[in-house]
């Protein structure tokens, strides 16, 4: 039941598809997020969930890039290391990979901000992916990429 008593809402029900999904899937944190906005969506006023639609995605985009900048905070890597490993032709095929990367995740957030239902899709490709492809869930700014920079190389309409 929603708010008051009332029968809950499509986007509601889809939030609870999508934290079953990512508990079936192996895919936790997925899950929690979808169950922690089915909970928000339930009981907390309407501007918090505004708050939490404009600035969820920058917010995790800083703690994300924090934790991989730690190993700097706490000496485990300096420069040394830097120069050492970027230079190796594994760090430069990295340098070249990760540019790929940030530039899929581009797309991926403009594909996800204009068609957001994709999630849905790339949550039950990662569950498949996991479940019977021995694959691990990864984040889905860059699966959004891939899908964007396919979408529009097949030409198919987002």
């Amino acid at each position: 039941m929603g708010r008051g008593g009332t029968p809950l809402k499509d986007g509601e029900v889809a939030l609870a598809v999508v934290s079953l999904l990512g508990l079936l899937g192996g895919n936790p944190h997925v899950a929690l997020a979808a169950g922690a906005l089915l909970a928000l969506a339930l009981v907390a006023p309407p501007p918090l969930l505004a708050w939490i639609e404009a600035h969820s995605i920058h917010t995790g985009i800083l703690f994300m890039t924090l934790g991989l900048l730690v190993p700097f905070a706490t000496g485990k890597m300096g420069l040394s290391h830097v120069a050492q490993t970027l230079f190796s032709p594994a760090g430069l095929l990295a340098v070249g990979v990760g540019t790929l990367a940030s530039c899929l995740g581009v797309f991926g957030l403009g594909l996800l901000a204009a068609k957001p239902q994709v999630m849905v899709g790339l949550i039950i490709g990662s569950i498949l992916g996991v479940s019977f492809l021995g694959g691990i869930p990864t984040g889905p700014l860059v699966a959004a990429g891939f899908a964007a920079l396919l979408f529009r190389i097949l030409q198919i309409s987002r």
